[in-house]
């Protein structure tokens, strides 16, 4: 028994990488373990400012969560998006309304996400052309979120797209200064994107540190932007 704990204790813990399908294998940083497997099921936050090389993103930060590990790599999934709380406040100015909308939509690949925006009009306006707001805001994002993949939807945020697309509608109802997706996570208990293999150990939602600096032998590996997961 002793020399059992013993063996156990011997055992060094090494670094592994943390890759995204999703963002054509890019590397999100990498973390130690003592084995691969021990990592599945646990949340990995990354702003996107580094994902994407490009400091305007700073406000917005992705959460993974580790599916799978294959040929000593560690895959994670996309399952949250995140504005930072002071990146609203400075869009909120005085003589104007807000309206702090959330919503539960499905994608054309059946992914659940709850999601919750944030509309700035752009100046004082009537208690009815909120409420018109709110009902046409939640008849888009159902319609726009659920012809689309999971995958897509993601690209869409990070692109900005979905929250142009909106906000030009929504504009036809009254102007805005402002449109953005507050956040999204995946209610359904799927993963966002293919879903992993079964593993002997049960998965867990602990957050692990990750390393996204690379050590200076690796740094050759770390990309400097991102590109979409070609289809």
């Amino acid at each position: 028994m002793a020399e059992a704990k013993t063996l156990q204790k011997a055992k060094k813990k090494k670094w592994y990488p943390i890759h995204s399908k999703l963002f054509n294998d890019a590397l999100l940083g990498e973390t130690l373990a003592t084995e691969a497997n021990d990592l599945i099921g646990r949340v990995v936050s990354v702003n996107l400012a580094t994902l994407a090389g490009d400091v305007k993103r700073q406000s917005v930060s992705l959460r993974f969560r580790i599916s799978s590990v294959k040929e000593g790599k560690v895959y994670a999934d996309v399952i949250s998006y995140l504005t930072s709380g002071s990146a609203i406040r400075r869009l909120v100015r005085r003589n104007v309304e807000r309206a702090d909308i959330t919503s539960v939509c499905e994608t054309l690949d059946k992914v659940r996400v709850k999601i919750k925006v944030f509309l700035l009009t752009r100046s004082k306006t009537s208690g009815s052309v909120l409420h018109s707001l709110q009902k046409e805001c939640l008849g888009m994002l159902a319609k726009e979120i659920g012809k689309i993949e999971y995958g897509d939807f993601v690209w869409s945020l990070i692109e900005h797209k979905l929250q142009s697309e909106l906000r030009k509608g929504l504009s036809k109802i009254y102007p805005l200064k402002a449109f953005e997706i507050k956040m999204f996570n995946v209610v359904s208990g799927e993963q966002a994107e293919k879903k992993a293999p079964k593993q002997e150990k049960a998965p867990s939602n602990e957050e692990v540190n990750v390393e996204q600096e690379e050590k200076p032998s690796k740094a050759e590996k770390a990309p400097a932007k991102v590109a979409k997961s070609a289809k």
